[in-house]
């Protein structure tokens, strides 16, 4: 018994130990020097998980720890790749440099191996877009990016262009590190950074020199030096049509003149020009003869002169041809006494409405700058004779002022047959309209009156055969230009304009489509065609949105159905600027074009003007064609989540007018239908049957009853009082489950069945488990 015993004692004490030595502190030996591990973050690669942007250019794939970014660009001159960052944007917190390996194998074409970085953030208002330019070699190089001073932690994506501008090469950019760092990822790396510029500020003195600090625009067409006096520029062109050099002077507003001596290689052409603030810049094309030549601007016409001045040099303007020169400049000085005569230019004489209506303006008609319009007016005509090679955009222009009180400008606009024109009204927001001429006489009319700024300065501009920079000549002969409260010919209004909706719909579709200004595409409803044009064209077709509330959306799709091979790009314009490359084969000729808006700021989607197709982008598409828009619409509306606030997401019908104010999402109506209701959206794929409140914060205004529907059938009728603009919370405690799968909405009903005008203030609302 006795031995037993002792047994037992002895089982017993060992889970008894243990015990103990689990409930206890660990005991810690003050002798012990060992370092614990270190889980600190040093490096993030991103090396993988890079993606084409549906562009079909980009080919990236990682092999045995290396990245091989194959490239074709065929035509897409701003093709880019792009890598999510959202997954390891936590881990980026420490991070002080990106750095990166990098040489280019099997490159041909025209390009120079440029390539831009850039990081793209969620809230894109505290963290703007960062980019870098730079260019690789054949050889194998360490390049760092110094990124300590960006919120990594809300970036959204990278995206990398390679010969951007540039649509006829091809290669292999090869990436054997590619990595953000908490230190340096790299060892003796090429430091590439965005470009600090010294500027010229004037201090004192007559004449100001300021013949130092230019810089390359940022094509790498220029290699830059300004030694003993003389800065020469080194260029080299090999595509970009407007690569220029620049200099920033500050302070200069005093001075009347900007005094240059310049020579350049003989027979070739340089645009100069001055630009800063409001009002036009100054531009001088000059034409070199290999000597030294003298140029004067009259600095002291300039509508603005106080701020930043940036002269600018375009070599070769306009030519997007290969070519080499060099240009030197052997004075540039602001100064108070011309170097040249300069004969003042006639001011720029505006047509001041006083009364009247309609209101003529065919008068006081301008050459753009660009020296190609020889403009006449007698008659009561306007003739533009016109002769241009390499300036595509080239125009002819009328200022108006005080026409605001009219709704259509009238023209009857003669031109060549088979040319065309854009006619455009700018101040503000922007009209256009192309005519096809016939060579007869033709009526025109734009909707002024749907202009959402027509106060101050309107501007309307003539581009002869706009876009085109082939040599081209024409005469276009305006026999009728005025402002008027009465349509010439009968306006159709091309926006497509969002009214609301019910809670329980989900898309706003989009059903008007127009050309997008080149005259290139007939638009017959939905239905797009076009004959003898030249593929490799950036035309556009275009459904022009209003400026209605529509921030509310995640996604846009549009279903096509094109007649033969080809590619279109689609795109949401503005600033969410997203886009997709749709390809149509034999046997797979209607494809959906799934455009991704979530990641995009309520102010973004806010922006959204246009969507934009581009038919013949690609230099393979067809030059006569045609494709179906089967249906485009915005869909997938804003869906509430569980605890968080959901009143920005509040959609109505036309009754209600719905916006998001400082204080919360305001809504207001004139009348309303018998129970017509604004909500919120739910999303059929959550689970919100463990919601047990949904609890309303809000300014009642002018109402005294809130109900809430669930289900489309439970009602919770919460009473308010309307009063001097407090903050009420009101609760809904519900009672039976919510099934967004079947009801995926909540209706809201201000004073239930009443017409009566109204007003509230919805601050937060939220779905409390």
């Amino acid at each position: 018994m006795r031995k037993g015993l002792k047994m037992f004692k002895s089982f017993l004490f060992v889970p008894l130990l243990a015990l103990v030595l689990v409930g206890c502190d660990p005991i810690v030996d003050p002798t012990d020097t060992t370092t614990p591990p270190d889980t600190t973050i040093e490096d993030v690669s991103i090396l993988a998980g890079w993606q084409d942007t549906q562009d079909s250019v980009y080919d990236p794939v990682v092999t045995d720890g290396v990245l091989h970014m194959n490239f074709d660009k065929a035509g897409a001159d701003w093709a880019s790749a792009k890598k999510s960052l959202a997954a390891v944007s936590a881990d980026l917190a420490e991070m002080k440099t990106l750095g990166f390996e990098l040489e280019m194998k099997d490159y041909e074409g025209s390009g120079i191996m440029a390539m831009i970085l850039k990081i793209e953030f969620n809230d894109i208002a505290t963290n703007p877009t960062r980019e870098v330019k730079f260019k690789a070699t054949a050889s194998k190089k360490a390049y760092e990016w110094d990124v300590s001073e960006y919120d990594l932690t809300d970036a959204l994506q990278m995206l990398l262009f390679i010969d951007p501008g540039v649509g006829t090469t091809s290669g292999d950019a090869v990436f054997t590190v590619f990595s953000f760092s908490a230190t340096s990822a790299v060892t003796d790396p090429i430091v590439v950074a965005p470009v600090v510029v010294t500027k010229n500020v004037y201090e004192s003195g007559d004449p100001f020199d300021v013949n130092k600090n230019f810089y390359d625009g940022g094509d790498f067409v220029y290699d830059i030096e300004t030694a003993e006096g003389v800065t020469t520029i080194n260029y080299t062109k090999y595509g970009p049509e407007w690569a220029n050099a620049y200099m920033i002077a500050e302070g200069v507003e005093a001075l009347d003149y900007l005094n240059a001596k310049i020579k350049g290689p003989a027979g070739k052409t340089a645009l100069l020009k001055i630009e800063g603030g409001s009002g036009p810049a100054l531009e001088k094309n000059i034409t070199f003869d290999g000597s030294v030549q003298d140029v004067t601007f009259p600095f002291g016409t300039k509508e603005t002169k106080t701020g930043e001045q940036t002269f600018r040099l375009f070599a070769e303007q306009g030519s997007a041809a290969a070519s080499i020169g060099v240009i030197e400049i052997s004075l540039l000085e602001y100064s108070s006494t011309a170097l040249v005569s300069v004969v003042d230019p006639d001011p720029i004489v505006h047509n001041v409405y006083e009364s009247g209506d309609p209101f003529d303006v065919n008068k006081n008609f301008y050459d753009g700058g660009e020296d190609v319009y020889e403009i006449t007016t007698a008659g009561g005509v306007t003739t533009l004779n016109y002769e241009k090679e390499g300036k595509e955009w080239a125009n002819a222009y009328m200022i108006a002022e005080g026409v605001e009180s009219f709704a259509y400008v009238n023209a009857k606009i003669k031109g060549p047959s088979g040319k065309t024109a854009m006619l455009k009204i700018e101040g503000g927001d922007a009209l256009e309209h192309v005519v096809s001429f016939t060579g007869d006489v033709q009526d025109v009319t734009l909707a002024f009156g749907s202009k959402a700024t027509k106060t101050g300065e309107q501007k309307f501009l003539v581009f002869a055969e706009q876009g085109v920079g082939a040599a081209v000549s024409g005469k276009i002969e305006i026999s009728l230009l005025e402002y008027s409260s009465t349509a010439l010919v009968q306006v159709v209004d091309h926006k497509n304009y969002y009214v609301g909706m019910n809670p329980w719909d989900k898309e706003w579709h989009i059903g008007k489509f127009v050309d997008g200004g080149d005259g290139h595409y007939n638009v017959d409803l939905n239905i797009i065609s076009w004959a003898d044009q030249a593929p490799g064209s950036w035309s556009t077709v275009k459904a022009l949105l209003d400026t209605s509330y529509r921030a509310v959306f995640t996604k846009f799709a549009a279903s096509i159905t094109a007649e033969q091979e080809m590619k279109i790009l689609v795109k949401v314009g503005g600033a969410v600027n997203i886009e997709t490359i749709l390809e149509f084969s034999a046997g797979n000729l209607t494809q959906v074009a799934a455009l991704d808006l979530s990641a995009k700021s309520d102010a973004d989607l806010r922006g959204v003007n246009e969507i934009l197709f581009f038919p013949l982008f690609d230099g393979a598409n067809p030059g006569t064609g045609g494709f179906r828009i089967d249906y485009a619409k915005f869909h997938a509306p804003k869906a509430a989540a569980i605890g968080e606030d959901a009143a920005p997401y509040i959609i109505g019908p036309t009754a209600y007018a719905i916006e998001l104010g400082a204080g919360g999402t305001e809504i207001s109506w004139e009348s309303k239908g018998e129970w017509e209701a604004f909500g919120l959206p739910l999303d059929a794929a959550v689970d919100y049957s463990a919601v047990t409140k949904v609890e309303v914060e809000l300014k009642a205004r002018s109402i005294s009853e809130l109900m809430v529907k669930l289900n489309d059938s439970q009602e919770y009728k919460l009473a308010v009082s309307a009063d001097d603009g407090a903050v009420l919370k009101v609760i809904a405690t519900v009672t039976t489950p919510i099934n967004a799968a079947a009801k995926p909405f909540i209706s809201l009903f201000p004073d239930g069945g009443s017409s009566a005008a109204g007003h509230l203030t919805i601050v937060s609302l939220k779905l409390i488990v």
